[in-house]
């Protein structure tokens, strides 16, 4: 098993002294990672970070080359101060890519550079650990960091706008900060159940800013009206999205706007999730055991008369096929379905009509009623 050193000897010593020939180095050779960030073993991934954050800026070969002399380069991981800036970036960047992965990070911990190199042989039926080797590009480390190659854009970019207006507040150039992508702003619009039925095309008002042409601090206000198109059978929580119609400002994607759907409560019916209507029907006791007609005025305004000639029981549903809701076709055009759903409400396909009972017993029979009442159900027993 590979020897301990660098927890029982100072990081100077571990990092100076081998008890067996050292492997050939990577990219940046030995040094101690924790050195190298200046952070303590104790220290978690935010410390990690921000370290890492701290000082590949200040070391970055684009910008050190400018800025930074020796005596800025004097210590980092115990290089020495004739070191190369490229040398304590490339350093730094290994040192982030073991410390930031927990598994390497404890493998290093355990068995410092010989276990984190040559691996760790499975024991006792744990695990072992193949080994490790840097990719040994430092600008890939960078890039996976930052999202950017671009030293002097991590550098100035908090300063290259204001946040709260996002106008540029000076040039830099090529330097442009990311792009801000806003929120999606979410509107309420109510549909009634009849509207959700037949399809309708509501215009929605709409105010923006929108930025005058060619400046980066000059806007004016534009009105609009906004067509919403809701094809037959709409249901409740339907989004229909307006791409970046939220206000403009520079380097920022404009919001998208999005209108969802509600559907009003019907005195009359309920929907259901499959698309049939619902409606809930008062019987006495005697249409319940001898029949009646059920007279609806339908959504669409049509008249409906539905014989129930079945006894009705308790738990009796009365199903009336086709008759209910639109069912929407996954993949419908929204606009074109709404605008020619007159004519296409007939043909759609539909869910159905439920009828459900709620029987109204008499509160008194007399005598004379209950013999009757049991010389007419004595037979059907």
């Amino acid at each position: 098993m590979p020897a301990t050193t660098s927890n029982t000897m100072p990081a100077a010593a571990a990092n100076s002294t081998t008890a067996t020939p050292a492997p050939a180095p990577g990219l940046t050779g030995r040094v101690d990672y924790y050195d190298c960030l200046q952070i303590h073993r104790a220290a978690d991934l935010h410390d990690i970070q921000n370290a890492f954050r701290r000082l590949v800026l200040h070391h970055h070969p684009d910008r050190s080359k400018h800025t930074v002399g020796v005596a800025a380069a004097a210590h980092v991981g115990g290089l020495a101060a004739a070191a190369s800036d490229p040398a304590i970036y490339a350093h730094l960047c290994e040192a982030y890519d073991v410390l930031h992965n927990p598994l390497t990070r404890a493998i290093y911990d355990l068995f410092g550079h010989d276990g984190l190199e040559r691996g760790v042989p499975e024991f006792e039926g744990k695990p072992g650990f193949a080994g490790y080797k840097y990719h040994g590009d430092p600008n890939r480390s960078f890039n996976e960091f930052f999202g950017s190659d671009n030293v002097f854009l991590e550098i100035f970019k908090e300063h290259l706008y204001d946040p709260k207006t996002g106008t540029q507040r000076v040039g830099y150039g090529s330097l442009r900060p990311d792009i801000i992508h806003h929120a999606p702003i979410h509107r309420t619009v109510s549909l009634t159940l009849e509207e959700a039925y037949s399809g309708i095309i509501k215009r929605v008002p709409w105010t923006r800013r929108v930025l005058e042409t060619g400046s980066t601090d000059k806007f004016h206000q534009r009105d609009e009206m906004l067509t919403l198109a809701f094809q037959p059978g709409t249901k409740h929580g339907t989004k229909l999205v307006f791409p970046e119609l939220g206000d403009q400002a520079p380097n920022t994607r404009a919001a998208d706007v999005v209108f969802v759907v509600h559907i009003d409560a019907h005195p009359v019916f309920e929907r259901d999730s499959e698309d049939n209507l619902v409606y809930t029907h008062t019987v006495s006791l005697e249409e319940a055991l001898t029949g009646s007609i059920v007279k609806l005025t339908m959504l669409d305004g049509s008249a409906l008369d539905i014989p129930v000639y079945e006894v009705v029981h308790p738990f009796y549903v009365k199903r009336v096929p086709g008759h209910g809701m639109p069912v929407l076709e996954q993949g419908a055009d929204a606009a074109a379905a709404a605008i020619t759903a007159a004519s296409t409400a007939s043909a759609s396909r539909r869910g159905d009509l439920l009828i459900r009972f709620k029987v109204r017993f008499p509160t008194y029979l007399n005598p004379k009623q209950k013999t009757k009442i049991n010389e007419a159900l004595g037979s059907a027993k």
